[in-house]
C-alpha cells in the first residue's frame, strides 16, 4: 500500500499547536508503520532536520507551487490526480478537494464557529468549507478530545462513526525537570524574564482571553506587587486590545512579552514559573497544560471547553469570565506551598496518560482498518 502524509505543517520552522501535532505524529508513525507499506511525505519545501530522516520504506516529494495560497487545492490536488495513493493523511489544515482512495484528516477544533467575529469573511468561509469537505470526502476524522468531537457532530451533523477521538501527547525529552539551573537562568536573562512570575503560553489573541488574564493580574498586583506576568506567543487577532489594556493599567514594566519561543526555552520558563495560567475561552485540546505539568509547574485553567477533559483533577479551575476568581485562585497557588506541591504531584500523575507514541499508535490502528 502507498500511504501519503501531508508534511507541510510539520515542516514549518516556527511551530505552534497543530504544527507540533503534525511533526510529532509523523515522527512516531515512522516507527510504527510496517515496512511492507510505502510512505511518502509531501511538502512545499525541502524537509528540515529530523523530519528529513526517513526509514527505508519512506520517501519525500517536494510539490512546488508558485503561489502563496491554495497549495492544497492546487498542487496537492494535481498530485492526487496523477498518482493517487491508497491513503492520504492530513494531520492539520484542509484535505484536497480531490483526495486519495481513502483520506484521513484531523480537525483540531471549530473555534471559528464559536468566535466567527474574529475571522475575516474569506478565512471564515475557508474554515467552513474545509469542515464540510472533510464531512463528505474524508473516510476518517480524528478529533483530539470528546469536546471537539461533540462540537463537530453538533454543528455539522457528521456521521459519529467517522469521528474518532485520539488524545494528544507531549515531548518528554523537552518538557521535563532535568534542566541545568545555570542554563535556565541564562535563558531567563535572554528572554528578559524577571522572577517571580506566572506564565501563559498561547497566541496573544481574543479567544485566548489574554485581556482577562491581564485584568486578573492587575488585581493580583495589590497583594503581590513584586509578581511579573510572562506572555509567550505571537500576536493574533485582538492584539491591539491587549496592548491597550497593558497601557491603560500601566503594567508595561510588569508584563513581559517574549514573542514566539522554541519549545526548549518554553520548558525552561515553565521550570522557574510560580504557575502556568491558561485562561482560554475555547480550546480543542490544550497541549500547554500537559507541557507545563511535565515541567513540574502548577497549572490553573479555565473550567470550560476541553480543559477539564485534559487537566482532570490535576489542575485548579476558574471561571475565565470572572477576573476576581481567577486572581484569587492564582493567589492561593502562590501563597500555599502545600497546594503548589499537590498540583505538581497530580500533574506528574496526569501526564502518564499521554504520549505521542500512544497518539500515533491509536491513529495508525484506525488508519490501517481502512487499508
Amino acid at each position: 500500500m502507498l500511504i501519503a502524509i501531508d508534511a507541510s505543517r510539520a515542516n514549518k520552522k516556527h511551530k505552534t499547536g497543530t504544527e507540533w501535532y503534525s511533526f510529532y505524529i509523523t515522527q512516531e508513525l515512522k516507527k510504527i508503520i510496517p515496512e511492507q507499506h510505502r510512505v511518502i511525505l509531501y511538502s512545499q519545501d525541502q524537509l528540515s532536520e529530523k523530519l528529513a530522516q526517513l526509514p527505508a520504506n519512506w520517501s519525500m516529494k517536494i510539490l512546488r507551487w508558485p503561489f502563496k495560497y491554495l497549495w492544497t487545492q492546487g498542487r496537492l490536488v494535481w498530485e492526487m490526480i496523477s498518482k493517487k495513493p491508497d491513503v492520504l493523511f492530513v494531520p492539520a489544515h484542509t484535505i484536497p478537494i480531490i483526495g486519495a482512495k481513502k483520506t484521513v484528516t484531523a480537525i483540531h477544533d471549530i473555534g471559528f464557529e464559536e468566535f466567527s467575529e474574529l475571522y475575516n469573511p474569506l478565512a471564515l468561509w475557508y474554515h467552513r468549507f474545509s469542515a464540510l469537505l472533510a464531512k463528505y470526502s474524508a473516510s476518517l476524522i480524528i478529533a483530539p478530545s470528546e469536546f471537539t468531537r461533540n462540537k463537530i457532530i453538533e454543528k455539522y451533523h457528521f456521521d459519529p462513526q467517522k469521528i474518532k477521538v485520539v488524545k494528544l501527547g507531549y515531548n518528554a525529552e523537552i518538557f521535563n525537570k532535568n534542566y541545568d539551573l545555570l542554563e535556565t537562568k541564562k535563558t531567563l536573562v535572554k528572554c528578559n524574564v524577571r522572577q517571580p512570575y506566572i506564565i501563559t503560553v498561547s497566541r496573544l489573541e481574543k479567544k485566548k482571553n489574554i485581556v482577562g488574564l491581564i485584568e486578573a493580574f492587575n488585581i493580583l498586583q495589590k497583594q503581590w506587587p513584586e509578581l511579573n506576568l510572562v506572555l509567550v506567543g505571537r500576536p493574533g487577532y485582538g492584539y491591539d486590545e491587549i496592548k491597550a489594556k497593558i497601557n491603560q493599567l500601566n503594567l508595561n514594566n510588569k508584563i513581559i512579552q517574549t514573542g514566539w519561543l522554541s519549545a526548549r526555552r518554553i520548558a525552561m520558563l515553565y521550570n522557574e514559573a510560580l504557575a502556568f495560567v491558561f485562561p482560554t475561552l475555547y480550546e480543542g485540546f490544550g497541549l500547554p497544560i500537559l507541557e507545563a505539568q511535565a515541567c513540574g509547574c502548577p497549572v490553573l485553567v479555565s473550567n470550560i471547553c476541553s480543559c477539564p477533559e485534559v487537566g482532570g483533577n490535576a489542575v485548579l479551575y476558574f471561571d475565565p469570565h470572572n477576573y476576581q476568581e481567577m486572581a484569587s485562585k492564582i493567589s492561593q497557588v502562590i501563597e500555599s506551598l502545600d497546594l503548589r506541591q499537590d498540583l505538581i504531584n497530580k500533574g506528574f500523575e496526569n501526564i502518564k496518560n499521554y504520549s505521542w507514541v500512544k497518539t500515533a499508535q491509536e491513529t495508525w490502528d484506525y488508519m490501517r482498518n481502512l487499508l
